[in-house]
């Protein structure tokens, strides 16, 4: 998270979202309301996402499979 870009699954879909763009200040515990923007779809229901030390590559995965992602 170095430039404020955070990926995340929900079910199929691939989306992401930028913390950085956020100018409200925030008290601790409360809700973040952020613009989503979807990235993709994938094949298969993710059970976690690994990024790439450099952050250009990032790979979601399950038990059986995983695909590899350019952000």
């Amino acid at each position: 998270m170095n430039n404020g870009k955070v990926i995340f699954a929900k079910n199929l879909d691939l989306l992401t979202t930028n913390i950085k763009a956020i100018s409200e200040t925030l008290s601790d515990g409360e809700l973040v309301k952020s613009n989503v923007k979807e990235l993709g779809h994938s094949d298969f229901y993710s059970m976690g996402i690994k990024h790439s030390p450099n952050g250009l590559h990032f790979c979601i995965y399950n038990d059986i499979e995983y695909s590899i992602f350019r952000s």
